[in-house]
């Protein structure tokens, strides 16, 4: 087994699992870390990283590594900011990791030599130094450079216009006429905010959003994550999505209104997969009473005392958010690479041109369930590659592998096309876990209650734990078996056999797309 020296940038959740998976794998590992704490925005305990109010749209057993699952008398829930970062120190201390990290060191360039990395970083005396590495992680994740989208005017607005990084809570906002662009996850939460306290909150979008419930029977959103679903493939999930909300629309009575208005817009959405989900449904109670106004069009100008949209209706307001989203910045690398698109690399990982010694860990944002999972994932496989263990494809095949994955993803969130880290996360994990090694291998006549979960309960990263490199077969079983099934028996057997009637057309499908990707 090949030992190689490596150097991890960012000790967030993605730099941590890879410390975790390289140290693991017998590798010498240095992680950099700019921040005085490891754990990125969830690292000090304290939720003073984000705004007052935030929690995780993504459940305890969806947040946690496979190789640190929630404990089993833990029901679904939501962890807050500082609950989420008390894990991650749990996972720091359980895998001894600390000796690894260098806290208040900041990356300040990366360049590369015939068959190795020199990396110089700056400490917190301002002091500088250069070490070399065999290979180089990138784990800084894609939340460090707000994206202030540039509109006409906007020199000229008398109001105060923030983004979403500097918004704390919706105190200052009292009182005020409030735009709020963006509906995604935050845009959603920040809107619904200020709208309980403003004189008046507009939310713009421009396209309308993919809205997922917190709360769905009582269990948590990502409960209802399951292969059986999934299996359907994106047309059947659409078809399946709107079918049965026009016949609840039909049928159900003495429909609250927001669960009205919920299903409504599921209805008249024809495409619910094509995009990114909005995991937060509560600004529609603010929608349904009147104080948070929606309208899907952009900001074409700021005037002197608001804005005028694309639409041509113009509005009168105080203060603008923009919950636009963060930007990529790969400066540190720009001397021996471009990273212009996440989709130029091989399962948003490596680029064609420079092998395994090059990694990105954590670019991968999953529509559904965790980004822990797929980073854990990533960096199982990254150790793998560099102990010799697993060979990347070489040349034309991984080319066109690239082109295969791009080409499905851009057509499957043909709705979100500027995610570009966007991945649909069964599908995602799942291409990873065969790369690794650790499909799960379960007999259903000797395991047959452990295949029932599999397929009808939610989809866990401790799956990909029952067997192969990093098994931990006992404690995943046990997870596994311990959460209910989310959906009701009812809707497993139809979601089942409607994906035996459609199993022809999704492998038609899938024929198509091979055929559909050419490689120069």
């Amino acid at each position: 087994m090949t030992v190689k020296n490596v150097c991890v940038i960012g000790a967030g959740l993605s730099g941590l699992c890879t410390i975790k998976e390289l140290k693991e794998g017998g590798h010498n590992v240095v992680c950099y870390e700019n921040k005085p704490y490891a754990g990125g925005v969830f690292g000090d305990g304290l939720q003073n990283n984000s705004y007052d109010s935030l929690s995780l749209t993504v459940s305890n057993y969806f947040m946690a590594y496979s190789a640190l699952p929630v404990d089993t008398s833990e029901s679904r829930r939501y962890w807050t900011v500082a609950e989420y970062g008390r894990y991650l120190q749990q996972y720091i201390n359980a895998f001894g990791l600390d000796p690894h990290i260098k806290l208040q060191t900041e990356v300040v360039e990366v360049t590369r030599q015939t068959d190795s990395y020199s990396v110089t970083v700056k400490n917190a005396a301002g002091i500088q130094s250069t070490n070399v590495f065999d290979a180089v992680v990138v784990c800084t994740g894609t939340n460090r450079v707000p994206r202030m989208p540039k509109v006409p005017g906007a020199d000229e607005f008398q109001g105060s216009i923030i983004h979403t990084e500097d918004y704390t809570n919706a105190d200052k906002f009292k009182g005020k006429r409030v735009l709020s662009v963006g509906l995604g996850e935050s845009g959603a939460e920040v809107a619904r905010e200020i709208a309980d306290v403003a004189e008046s909150c507009l939310a713009i979008s421009r396209t309308r959003p993919c809205i997922v419930p917190r709360w769905i029977n009582g269990e948590t959103g990502d409960a209802y994550t399951s292969k059986s679903f999934n299996a359907l493939g994106q047309k059947g999930i659409n078809h399946f999505m709107q079918i049965k909300s026009k016949l609840k629309l039909a049928t159900k009575k003495n429909l609250s209104p927001v669960a009205k208005l919920h299903l409504e817009a599921l209805a008249d959405n024809p495409r619910f997969v094509n995009k990114f989900m909005t995991k937060n449904n509560e600004f529609m109670n603010n929608v349904c009473s009147g104080s948070l106004d929606i309208k899907y069009t952009s900001i074409r100008r700021f005037t002197k005392t608001g804005v005028i949209l694309d639409d041509g209706s113009e509005f009168d307001v105080d203060a603008v958010v923009f919950n636009t989203g963060y930007s990529e910045n790969f400066k540190f690398v720009e001397s021996f690479i471009k990273l212009d698109n996440i989709r130029d690399l091989y399962k948003h990982m490596f680029h064609p041109d420079l092998g395994d010694s090059f990694a990105l860990i954590g670019w991968s944002r999953p529509s559904q369930g965790g980004v822990p999972a797929c980073s854990e994932m990533q960096a199982r496989y990254l150790s793998l590659l560099l102990s010799g263990q697993r060979r990347l494809p070489q040349g034309a095949e991984l080319r066109k592998k690239i082109e295969m994955d791009r080409h499905w993803e851009e057509r499957y969130f043909s709705l979100s096309r500027n995610l570009t880290g966007l991945v649909d996360y069964h599908q995602y994990i799942r291409s990873l876990a065969k790369l690794v090694g650790c499909t799960p291998k379960v007999n259903p006549l000797t395991s047959p209650w452990l295949s029932c979960k599999l397929w009808f309960g939610s989809h866990l990263a401790s799956t990909y734990r029952l067997n192969g490199p990093g098994e931990l077969k006992e404690q995943s079983e046990q997870l596994i078996l311990s959460l209910p099934i989310a959906a009701s028996l009812g809707r497993n057997v139809s979601v089942t056999l409607i994906t035996l009637l459609l199993s022809p057309v999704i492998l038609l499908e899938k024929i198509k797309l091979r055929s559909m990707v050419k490689v120069s």
